[in-house]
C-alpha cells in the first residue's frame, strides 16, 4: 500500500511539474500568437502553419516510434539494474535518427516547389518550406532528449526545453526581427534560429545531466528485435496519430483561402488547455505504471488508471465549460477580430476534446501492456473517420466540416481504446465519482446563463467576473459532492508539505 502510495505520489509530482511548464508554455505560445497574428496578414500565417504542420508530420516519420522506446525500456532496464543497456539504447536511437533526419530535410527541400504548386496551389509555401526544412534534424534532437528524461523520469528537462527555451527564444527572436522590420521571411529565419538554440541547449543537457545520470561503464547487448517489435506499431501510431491531427489544416490547405489555416491553428490553440493535463500526467504516468506491471502490481495499476483519469476529467471538464460559454470572448480578447467569427467552429473542437480526455489515458495504458498493435489500430480508426468526414464536409463547409471530422475521430478513436482495456484487462476509467464531476458542469452552465442575465455587459472586466463564478461554483459543487477521495487529499497535502520543505532548504 505504501508503494502505491508513493508511485501515486510520483506521477502527482512529476506530472505537476510537466503541467507547470505545461501552463508556461501555453501562455508563451498565445503570446507568440498574437504577436504573429498582429505582424502578419491572415494569409501569411497560415502558410507559416501549414508549413509546421508538413515539417512535424516529417518529424514523426522520422521518429517512428523511437521516443517510445526510451520511455518504455529505460525505466526497464534502470529496474533490473542494466546500466549498459540504457547506454546502448541511447546512443542506438540518437544516432540512427539523427541520420534518417538530415536525409529527410534534404528531400522536404527538394520537394518543396512541388508541395508548393501542385498539392497546395500556395507560392509563398515554397521558400517557406524550404527554409522551414532545417528545423527538422533540430525538432528530432530535442524530442529524443526529452524522452530520455522522461525514462528516467525526469519531467523538468522537457519544462526547460520545450514549454520555456522554445517558446522564449521564438518571442525575443521574432521581437527583434519586427523591430527591425525585415518581414515574414525574417521570421521564418528567425523561428530556424530559435530552434537551433533549444536543440543546443539539448545537447547541453545530456553533456552535463543525461549522460551522468546513466553512468559511466561498458554497453551491454540489447535486443533490437523485442525494441523494434514494440516501437514500429508505434511508429505507424505516432505517423498515423500526428497525420490525424494535421489532416483538418492539410484539408483546409487543399480546399480553401490560407487564411482559414491560420484561423484553425488558433481554435485548436484555444483547445489546448484542455490537453495540458493529459499530456502533462501520459509522459510520467507510462513508466511508473510500467515498473508497477513488470513487479505484478494489477491491483496498484488499475487504482492509478482510474485515479489519474479522475483527476484529468475533474481539471477538463471545468475548461470545457469556460470555453463553451465564454469562448467568443476570450477570443476577441486575445487575438484579432478576424479570427473571432467562427465560436461554433471552437465549440465543436472543445466537445471533441472533452469527449477525448474524459476517457483517461487508455493510450498510454494499452502501450504499458505491450498492446501497441490495438495503439495502432486505434489511429488508423481516428484517421479513417477523420478523413472520410474530411472528404466530405471541408469543401463545403470548410472551417465546420475539419472540426466536425477532428472531433467524431477522436472521440471514436478514445473510446476503442477504452473497450479495450476493459476487455483485456478488466479495467475502465469511471467511478461513481465521476457524478460529482457531472453535478459540478451542470451547476456551471446554469450559473453562467444566469450570470449573463443578472450581469449583462463586455469587456476584459466582465469577462473576468464571469469566469471566476464559474470557477467558484465548480469548485463548490465538487468539494460538496465528495469528488476528491482520502487519498486524493492525503498526497495532495504531502506535495505541499514537501513544496514548503524545498522552499525553506533553498
Amino acid at each position: 500500500m505504501q508503494e502505491n502510495h508513493e508511485n501515486t505520489l510520483k506521477v502527482v509530482k512529476e506530472s505537476g511539474i510537466g503541467l507547470t511548464g505545461l501552463l508556461f508554455g501555453t501562455v508563451l505560445n498565445y503570446v507568440l500568437l498574437m504577436v504573429l497574428t498582429r505582424w502578419l496578414d491572415t494569409d501569411a500565417f497560415g502558410t507559416f502553419v501549414l508549413a509546421q504542420s508538413v515539417v512535424w508530420l516529417a518529424a514523426i516519420l522520422v521518429l517512428f516510434g523511437s521516443p517510445r522506446a526510451l520511455d518504455r525500456y529505460i525505466p526497464l532496464y534502470r529496474a533490473r539494474n542494466e546500466p549498459g543497456r540504457v547506454r546502448t539504447l541511447v546512443r542506438f536511437i540518437a544516432i540512427i535518427s539523427i541520420a534518417v533526419a538530415v536525409l529527410a530535410a534534404l528531400v522536404l527541400w527538394l520537394l518543396s516547389p512541388w508541395l508548393a504548386g501542385s498539392v497546395f496551389r500556395n507560392p509563398l509555401l515554397d521558400a517557406t518550406l524550404a527554409l522551414m526544412a532545417l528545423t527538422l534534424p533540430l525538432i528530432v534532437v530535442v524530442r529524443l532528449v526529452s524522452f530520455a528524461f522522461a525514462g528516467l523520469k525526469e519531467m523538468r528537462y522537457e519544462v526547460y526545453l520545450q514549454h520555456l527555451a522554445t517558446p522564449l527564444s521564438k518571442i525575443a527572436l521574432g521581437l527583434v526581427v519586427l523591430a527591425l522590420g525585415l518581414g515574414y521571411m525574417g521570421w521564418l529565419w528567425a523561428y530556424v534560429a530559435a530552434l537551433a538554440f533549444v536543440a543546443l541547449l539539448a545537447v547541453w543537457f545530456v553533456t552535463r545531466r543525461l549522460l551522468p545520470a546513466i553512468g559511466s561503464g561498458p554497453r551491454e547487448r540489447i535486443d533490437i528485435r523485442e525494441i523494434v517489435a514494440y516501437s514500429w506499431p508505434l511508429g505507424l501510431t505516432g505517423v498515423v496519430v500526428m497525420l490525424q491531427g494535421q489532416i483538418d489544416v492539410l484539408f483546409l490547405g487543399r480546399y480553401g483561402p490560407p487564411a482559414d489555416v491560420g484561423i484553425y491553428r488558433i481554435y485548436i490553440q484555444m483547445c489546448a488547455p484542455l490537453l495540458l493535463v493529459m499530456m502533462a500526467f501520459a509522459r510520467i504516468y507510462k513508466p511508473v505504471l510500467c515498473e508497477l506491471i513488470a513487479g505484478g502490481g494489477t491491483r496498484d495499476a488499475l487504482s492509478l488508471y482510474r485515479r489519474v483519469a479522475r483527476w484529468i476529467m475533474l481539471v477538463n471538464a471545468l475548461g470545457f465549460l469556460l470555453l463553451v460559454l465564454y469562448g467568443r470572448e476570450i477570443v476577441a480578447l486575445v487575438f484579432p477580430v478576424a479570427y473571432a467569427g467562427a465560436p461554433a467552429v471552437l465549440g465543436v473542437l472543445v466537445a471533441g476534446r472533452l469527449a477525448n480526455t474524459s476517457f483517461g489515458p487508455e493510450g498510454m495504458t494499452l502501450e504499458a501492456f505491450g498492446n501497441t498493435k490495438l495503439s495502432l489500430m486505434n489511429a488508423v480508426l481516428m484517421l479513417a473517420v477523420n478523413v472520410g468526414v474530411d472528404l466530405v464536409l471541408v469543401p463545403r463547409m470548410g472551417l465546420l466540416g475539419a472540426a466536425i471530422g477532428a472531433t467524431s475521430a477522436t472521440t471514436i478513436g478514445g473510446l476503442a481504446g477504452v473497450i479495450e482495456i476493459r476487455v483485456l484487462h478488466g479495467f475502465q476509467p469511471y467511478t461513481r465519482r465521476h457524478l460529482g464531476i457531472a453535478a459540478a458542469m451542470v451547476a456551471v452552465v446554469a450559473a453562467g446563463l444566469g450570470a449573463r442575465t443578472l450581469l449583462p455587459g463586455t469587456g476584459g472586466f466582465w469577462l473576468a467576473a464571469h469566469l471566476a463564478i464559474a470557477v467558484a461554483v465548480y469548485a463548490l459543487v465538487v468539494r460538496v459532492t465528495g469528488v476528491l477521495d482520502d487519498t486524493d487529499r492525503a498526497v495532495a497535502r504531502r506535495l505541499v508539505d514537501r513544496a514548503r520543505g524545498n522552499g525553506r532548504r533553498r
